[in-house]
């Protein structure tokens, strides 16, 4: 079995880069009118960060886009589990994908149980937090990380969304979020409610998760052993790069400093794609 050993820092992502604009992992958020999307500001402060969506909302988009892996989330057929990459994992062993929560330094000190209980995301809470970033191989002084997922500025809750099952997939359902309407991807969109953050000064959602992929032959056959066994699992760490990733303020609306990127479905594309062709067609005719 192959295994990818690698350095968990926000920023960037932590596999090979993907051939294709859709990201495999990035968060957004839906705009005012549907099939829209919140595009980046150029800058945020309080907390101090460059190119984020901010949002005021209740409705985080998390989106997992591939070619064909099996799974993005945690351990998968025989795959690696978070903690063969770091022991610092081990507590995100059985769950899903990780979405990574950075709120102002302090504030587990500060917030009452009950308060940090209610504060969730897809009506669950988080199942660890953590006040000096002992879950995270980047901290304070990494330059690997980024404004704000830092030791020094945040602490973190972390949340398990589950896996991005490619048995589940939609066929170019995902689209990238910050750019043209053309770029999609086969993937799925998980739509999730955050409640009760209205006790913070902010904060700031990034995700992580484990890719497990399955050797395929030309015809996408599992490729087995002599004994029937799955030959080879490769699992990576992926993340979102910090271009697509969520900051929740109170009191900014949705595109504050910001245009919807509006993304038509993929069915919308054929029939616009058909009616250019037909067009052409048309005058070539008329001037044949």
């Amino acid at each position: 079995m192959k295994k990818s050993i690698l350095s968990i820092a926000f920023g960037g992502l932590l596999a090979v880069t993907q051939a294709w604009a859709v990201n495999t992992l990035q968060l957004g958020v839906p705009g005012a009118t549907p099939g829209t999307y919140v595009t980046n500001t150029t800058s945020s402060t309080i907390p101090t960060e460059d190119d984020t969506v901010i949002t005021s909302g209740n409705t985080l988009l998390v989106a997992g886009s591939w070619k064909l892996p099996d799974t993005l989330g945690g351990q998968s057929l025989g795959g690696d589990d978070w903690s063969t990459f770091t022991n610092k994992l081990s507590v995100f062993d059985d769950k899903g994908a990780i979405l990574v929560v950075s709120v102002p330094n302090n504030t587990l000190t500060l917030l009452t149980s009950l308060q940090l209980a209610s504060i969730q995301v897809g009506g669950v809470s988080a199942f660890v937090s953590d006040a000096d970033n002992s879950h995270l191989t980047n901290n304070a002084n990494d330059a690997s990380g980024h404004d704000p997922a830092k030791g020094s500025i945040s602490d973190f809750l972390f949340f398990d969304i589950g896996n991005f099952s490619n048995a589940s997939h939609t066929v170019n359902g995902v689209p990238n979020f910050q750019s043209s309407p053309l770029d999609f991807g086969d993937g799925l969109i998980k739509e999730l409610t955050l409640s009760g953050f209205g006790s913070l000064a902010w904060a700031h959602f990034d995700v992580m998760a484990l890719e497990t992929t399955i050797d395929r032959d030309k015809d996408g056959n599992i490729i087995l052993d002599k004994d029937g066994n799955i030959k080879k699992v490769t699992t990576v760490v992926q993340n979102n790069p910090f271009s697509h990733d969520v900051t929740w303020k109170p009191g900014d609306p949705p595109c504050t400093d910001c245009n919807p990127v509006t993304i038509p479905e993929p069915t919308t594309l054929l029939l616009m794609s058909a009616g250019l062709f037909g067009f052409g067609f048309a005058r070539r005719r008329r001037s044949a």
